[in-house]
């Protein structure tokens, strides 16, 4: 890696909450599964709220991803451009 990744992690991370406690959602929208699995499993690993959307989620855990985002839970979603 060459870092280009934290482009977006980072400001995701420093984003200060609003004056309902919610931090945001930042968007990630990528053609590759592979990287955004690795994405996510990175950032889990480190106590981030980070999942991904793409054709090949299971309903329930679409619905759960939705639910995340509605409560504010989520921090970072990764979406394929065909979601």
């Amino acid at each position: 890696g060459a870092g280009k990744s934290i482009c977006f992690q980072l400001p995701a991370l420093c984003h200060k909450p609003d004056k309902s406690g919610r931090k945001g959602l930042t968007v990630v929208v990528s053609p590759l599964l592979s990287l955004m699995k690795d994405q996510v499993e990175s950032l889990r690993k480190k106590s981030v709220a980070a999942a991904a959307l793409t054709t090949n989620t299971e309903y329930e855990e679409a619905r759960k991803i939705m639910r995340d985002m509605q409560t504010g839970e989520l921090r970072l979603l990764y979406v394929s451009p065909e979601r």
